[in-house]
Order: structure tokens, then sequence, then C-alpha cells
């Protein structure tokens, strides 16, 4: 099965693609332009080194959310309108649970965290069991102090450390650290942060359905805060 996995949650711009277990392309872009700017330029040049064309994918990945809901948007429109011609299916990936990939078969808990601004933060955390990733906090816009609680009594109880990881680790590991003490380690930045090539190892091992086009769902765990702040001047 050949897969191109997108990943656009955070301000990282990543594309893989995936040859049943073999990795053949993976751009990591961590940089202030656009999604809108980087995304496309980045998948030509993937399709391009590896002499491929879209209608040569047997499915597309892409993360539905939780993170940035411009750079959502930005990938799941993408993955669709590519998809939309040739009949191909969309695979919708958790942006936090593909990012506990990068720490694969580790023997901590893997917690993940993105800034969701307004004092919270997307996170989960998982570990890695024999039958596969298993929840052990989960997913949703965490209170920095009431998820790093979480973690505690989850790491007390497995008898084991945490892995801090995501985009949002290092700004929320303090936080954490006063809470875990040294039951946590912040991950290095170069495997802390989304990469599509965990998008496509998450799809593939836990076997993740795909969907047609128009129906690929959206993970945002809470209303844009757009919509939240015309709403209050609305009732203002």
């Amino acid at each position: 099965m050949r897969m191109l996995a997108i990943e656009t949650s955070s301000l990282v711009a990543s594309v893989a693609v995936v040859e049943d277990d073999l990795l053949l392309a993976d751009f990591v872009l961590q940089h202030p332009m656009t999604h809108s700017q980087k995304l496309m330029p980045m998948l030509e040049n993937a399709l391009t080194y590896l002499g491929l064309t879209i209608p040569d994918f047997d499915a597309i990945a892409v993360t539905i959310g939780p993170g940035s809901f411009t750079g959502l948007r930005i990938g799941v429109s993408a993955a669709k309108g590519l998809a939309q011609p040739f009949g191909i299916g969309v695979i919708p990936v958790s942006s936090l649970r593909a990012t506990a990939y990068n720490a694969y078969d580790s023997r901590r808990i893997v917690a993940v965290m993105m800034d969701a601004r307004r004092n919270e933060y997307y996170a989960g955390a998982w570990k890695f069991e024999a039958e596969g990733l298993a929840t052990v906090v989960e997913e949703a816009a965490w209170p920095v102090d009431d998820f790093a609680a979480r973690l505690l009594e989850a790491a007390l109880q497995a008898g084991t450390e945490v892995l801090l990881m995501g985009e949002g680790a290092a700004k929320a590991y303090e936080r954490v650290h006063a809470i875990l003490g040294d039951r946590v380690t912040l991950a290095p930045q170069e495997m802390r942060c989304q990469r599509a090539a965990s998008v496509a190892m998450c799809a593939r091992l836990e076997g993740i359905q795909a969907v047609d086009y128009d129906k690929v769902p959206m993970n945002y765990l809470r209303r844009p805060e757009a919509e939240v702040t015309r709403e209050q001047r609305l009732k203002g």
C-alpha cells in the first residue's frame, strides 16, 4: 500500500510518502511561512523526487486535529482536493496520537501537548502495550496543572516515567515538572515536533479506515476562538 501523509496541525508542515512499511520520503519544515505557502511545494518536491503522481497512491492520511484551526483546514482541504478527482480514500488521524508515535515502543508514558492558548493545552497521553497504543489520559483541552495531575496519577499507578512531547511541551514543561518532578523528561526538539512520517505510522499500525473525501471529520476539541469572540461581541 502506498500512502501520502500530511501534517499541518502546528507551525511544522510535513509531508511523507510510505510504501507498505518503507518510508520513501519525509519532509519537515518549521518556518513562520503559512502552510498555504509551504505545503504544496513540499508535496510537489516529494512527488518529483520519487517520480510519483497522486493517482499512484492508495490512500492519503491527514491530521484532523486538534491544533491550529487554520493549519488543519489547509491540510485537510489539500487532502480532500487531491483525493477527490481520483477516488482515493482519506485516512483521518489524531495529531496528538500520531505524535506519540515519534516515541514508538517507548516504555514510558508518552504525553503530547500543544498550546491551545487561553491557559489550556490540547493534550493526551498514551502507553505502548503489546496489543498497541493504550490511552492513559484522554485527549482534551486541558489546563496544564490538571493534565499534569492526571499524568502523575497515571505514572504512579503504572510505576513508570513520562516523556513529554509536542510543540507545546517546552512551554508547559516547567509547570509539569513542578508537579511530576523527575518522573517527567522533556523529549529533544527533533523528537517532539509533529511529523507526517508518524501520521503514516499511526494510520498503518492502527489500521485506521479511509473515508470518502467528503466524510473527513474534524477534531478541534473546542470551538475556534474567532467564533467565541464573535458570539461574545453579539451578546455584549
